[in-house]
């Protein structure tokens, strides 16, 4: 079932078509539950926007590093130092991109599910 691993939220912006012509999830309940841990302007029951700045979120730069260090311990993967950019680090959907870049399974198990 697609929303046992996909975040299916969507503003129906182009970049989330291009991320499911390409297969990949938006982002997965696992990360999304590593963000709601930071996010402070995001209430508990509200969805997280895969498009929304992580600092619109309430994710400042301290979270960053606890972030990579909680999605590293998650994920069994190390985010290489020269992807620690803001750039990557910039949205959910920007990680989750790298995540599934890092370790092709995670998109494929998404795409599956799509």
């Amino acid at each position: 079932m697609a929303g046992d691993f996909c975040h299916e939220v969507s503003d129906g912006g182009a970049d989330d078509a291009i991320n499911l012509r390409r297969g990949l999830p938006l982002f997965s309940p696992e990360l999304e539950r590593i963000l709601r841990k930071h996010a402070r302007f995001i209430a508990t029951s509200a969805d997280i926007n895969p498009d929304m700045s992580l600092a619109s979120i309430g994710v400042d730069s301290l979270d960053i590093i606890e972030l990579i260090v909680q999605i590293e311990d998650n994920f069994d993967l190390e985010i290489p130092p020269d992807q620690v950019t803001p750039q990557t680090f910039s949205t959910p959907a920007s990680i989750w991109e790298l995540l599934c870049a890092l370790e092709p399974k995670l998109a494929e198990s998404g795409s599956s599910q799509l």
